[in-house]
């Protein structure tokens, strides 16, 4: 446990046991000031028995569901969330942000993506919004494979 709260970024890694095959990582940078971090990804579909996962890696089948948790701290605001493809064109997929607190009080912005309609390929979730700093924008990419 943290005694003091730390004046620089935060890096949290996360590491999921998967049996004897590799584990799945995964990493998200806090950054201090309100400023917008990566969002952490999980899937669910028939692979994961419909529960929610941590993505080790950000693909996914297009059988699956794609989380994104944006954690946001005071001051933070997101307006909205798309998907644009390869070439930076919006994708006509309309994208429902939602925002939560976990059981330690941590703030989260989410959004959940059924891939089914995607064909393979990559895109970019763009999550847009205010920070104490101005407006700003978080790109994650990922990838949908068959």
């Amino acid at each position: 446990p943290l005694k003091s709260r730390p004046s620089g970024p935060i890096d949290v890694r996360l590491r999921v046991p998967q049996g004897s095959g590799l584990p799945l990582t995964d990493m998200v940078r806090l950054e201090p000031g309100g400023e917008l971090p990566q969002p952490v990804l999980y899937r669910r579909g028939p692979t994961t028995g419909n529960r929610v996962q941590a993505a080790g890696e950000a693909s996914f089948s297009r059988t699956e569901r794609a989380r994104f948790d944006l954690p946001a701290s005071a001051g933070v605001t997101i307006t909205s969330a798309r998907i644009l493809d390869r070439n930076a064109a919006p994708v006509d997929l309309p994208l429902t942000l939602a925002d939560w607190q976990d059981p330690d009080g941590q703030r989260w912005i989410s959004t959940e993506i059924v891939l089914a309609p995607l064909g393979a390929g990559d895109y970019v979730v763009e999550f847009s919004g205010t920070t104490p700093t101005g407006a700003q924008q978080v790109l994650t990419a990922f990838r949908v494979t068959r």
